[in-house]
């Protein structure tokens, strides 16, 4: 068995264990536990290499650890990054406080040039239609709000098109969101 980070695709965990081709599989709502199924046995996993007595065992990192582990986490190794996601799960304490040095907030759209990207959608040049679907996409859900206005009202079937499509993608990138902070226990 493996499980792929379906971003990267790469796998981040492979599951020795099965003899035979595996038929079902389930995931913990936690995300913790993967359960496998081939005829004649079912295989529990942990995804995390952190439980304990049937729970996430929690940890206390230190600086230099969360530091070591928050590199991990961006790196291009991918199991590496799985295992830095349940580490930092698994120190909510030490995390939060870490986060909240290392995370600044991203700052909001500036309504007035946003205006301009919204308006441009509808461009005669292609060109400037181009640059502000772009653009937009970049805001993603900062720009959503305005971009559900437009649409909330009668755009041309061209500004349609690329709203409707930006707003799709805002709410993808949205959703991967939501399964991080799910998987996270949040």
């Amino acid at each position: 068995m493996r499980v792929w980070e379906l971003a990267s695709d790469r796998a981040v965990k492979v599951l020795p264990g099965h003899q035979v081709g595996v038929m079902a599989v389930a995931f913990a709502h936690d995300g913790t536990t993967l359960a496998t199924g081939s005829s004649g046995e079912i295989l529990l996993w942990d995804l995390t290499g952190l439980r304990k007595n049937g729970r996430l065992a929690e940890l206390h990192l230190s600086g230099e650890e969360l530091e070591a582990t928050w590199r991990d986490l961006g790196g291009t190794d991918g199991p590496a990054a799985f295992q830095a996601f349940w580490r930092l799960t698994a120190s909510p304490r030490e995390t939060a406080t870490f986060l909240g040095e290392h995370l600044k907030p991203v700052p909001a759209a500036d309504p007035a040039r946003l205006a301009r990207l919204i308006a441009d959608l509808d461009s005669e040049q292609f060109t400037a239609r181009d640059a502000a679907g772009r653009e937009l996409e970049q805001l993603a859900e900062r720009a959503e709000p305005a971009l559900r206005k437009l649409l909330a009202g009668q755009p041309s079937p061209e500004a349609r098109r690329r709203a409707e499509m930006l707003v799709r993608q805002a709410g993808r990138a949205d959703l991967a969101a939501r399964a991080l902070a799910t998987a996270a226990g949040r």
